[in-house]
């Protein structure tokens, strides 16, 4: 064999060599690309956001794409639909519809049921981080809503108020009564509350939104809420959602009144912004937005908290290690989350004061 015929096999396989290397290369490189674009996010990325559903157009959800078009990459949505309405979720939620989930469930309670129902059903499961819960027609209770799931999360956040709308709860029904379904679950459940209801009530989040992190929901056991999801289907309370609107942030721990003894002061010329559409909120009339936060601390957490109808807060945060000495400056990062809050969403299409569905409907099956 010639010294060129060497050299020309030696070039051939030489290329072929590369041709094989480039093709295997392309093909792990498109194999790694489709696993990723394929790729069904861990439990500590996503975050839920469920959904409690009667008759509300659900149509404005489609708005957290338009926030943040990597919703799906970051969020799934569990829309628990009460009152037997068909939801088109391909047609009513385009945006969002690839990362949402349909559940039907029976007309009890109010949006607490739906929540409740959630739980339950992921209690034993993974979980994520943090759950929001809202109300279908949540945007018309705060214009805000959207930011206030996908915005700026402080870190070691345990319980924050997705409603804006904050102040002193009060009972509404008569708690001597014997058997009454809301007595009964302040006592089991809330007892420091049940020793202070008769006096000037607590500081609660009103409208049943909120997001809660995953170990204050494990705090309590599973039975505890399957209890209370009974308490309301047998229809054991005086109000329909056996108070609940008013218990969930103590059940999760985040109530001034559970802090006891501990550091406390005001930030002054630090709230929530208010637009023009906060005025329009139901309970609004007549009310002004607060202009400071309070804020507790208590070993191994921070509570804030303002009162307000407009523009109210209730945040509780947990220190990773333990102390308050983290280096955490909580006054820094509450006062950077709130100069973010510069985007609006389209309300062209929201009714305002809207009568309460879960009511109106209750009163129609009961005709």
């Amino acid at each position: 064999m010639t010294m060129g015929r060497v050299i020309k096999l030696w070039i051939l396989a030489s290329v072929s060599l590369l041709i094989i290397t480039i093709q295997r290369d392309q093909d792990s490189f498109a194999i790694q690309n489709s696993e990723r674009a394929n790729q069904t996010p861990s439990d500590t990325d996503l975050r839920h956001v469920v959904v409690a559903h009667c008759t509300e157009d659900l149509s404005w959800l489609n708005q957290f794409y338009a926030f943040e078009p990597r919703v799906c990459q970051l969020t799934h949505f569990h829309i628990y639909s009460k009152c037997g309405m068909d939801v088109d979720l391909e047609s009513t939620l385009h945006a969002v519809a690839s990362c949402s989930s349909l559940h039907t469930i029976t007309n009890h309670g109010t949006e607490e049921y739906a929540y409740l129902s959630y739980i339950q059903d992921q209690y034993n499961n993974n979980m994520p981080p943090t759950i929001s819960f809202i109300q279908g027609g949540g945007i018309t209770e705060n214009t805000h809503l959207i930011f206030d799931i996908m915005g700026i999360t402080l870190p070691g956040l345990q319980y924050k108020s997705l409603s804006r709308y904050v102040s002193q709860a009060w009972h509404w029904v008569n708690m001597e009564k014997t058997g009454n379904g809301e007595k009964e679950i302040l006592t089991k459940y809330l007892g420091v509350l049940w020793k202070i209801h008769k006096q000037a009530g607590w500081l609660s989040d009103y409208r049943g939104m909120f997001t809660v992190s995953r170990e204050r929901i494990k705090d309590h056991d599973l039975s505890v809420y399957a209890d209370i999801s009974g308490t309301i289907r047998r229809r054991e309370c005086e109000e329909r959602n056996c108070c609940m609107e008013i218990f969930f942030s103590s059940l999760f721990r985040c109530n001034p009144n559970l802090f006891q003894n501990c550091e406390s002061g005001v930030y002054e010329g630090l709230a929530s912004s208010v637009s023009d559409e906060d005025y329009r909120k139901d309970g609004t009339h007549g009310k002004y937005p607060s202009t400071v936060t309070n804020w507790i601390k208590c070993v191994d957490e921070t509570l804030l908290y303002t009162k307000s109808s407009m523009n109210g807060a209730l945040i509780c945060i947990r220190h990773s290690n333990g102390t308050n000495s983290t280096g955490i400056n909580i006054q820094q990062m509450y006062s950077e989350m709130l100069s973010k809050d510069v985007w609006k969403a389209d309300l062209s299409n929201v009714t305002w004061n809207k009568p309460s569905q879960w009511r109106r409907h209750q009163e129609l099956l009961d005709a």
